[in-house]
């Protein structure tokens, strides 16, 4: 797996291109805790809800934008079942 800072110093570049082209701001992004969030959403539920659930936090910053993105964030977390903590 990349390393999330690794991917956000190689696409950065895109993203600002991709901001500036949909009058988004480019600071908003936060490429870590995106990457994050969709890696614990592919590996709590299934992987083809990763993207999905990076959507919906979308939506949902958008929706509220006073909003502290982070708790948004959190409260996405919290629905998802805990992780499968056996070792095998």
């Amino acid at each position: 797996m990349a390393d999330p800072s690794e991917v956000s110093e190689r696409g950065g570049p895109w993203v600002r291109e991709v901001c500036a082209a949909l009058d988004v701001p480019a600071g908003a992004v936060d490429i870590p805790r995106i990457l994050d969030l969709t890696r614990e959403i592919s590996h709590r539920k299934t992987r083809p809800l990763g993207p999905v659930g990076a959507f919906i936090l979308g939506m949902a910053v958008a929706r509220h934008p006073d909003a502290d993105p982070a708790e948004l964030y959190d409260r996405m977390l919290a629905t998802l079942p805990e992780p499968d903590t056996e070792e095998g």
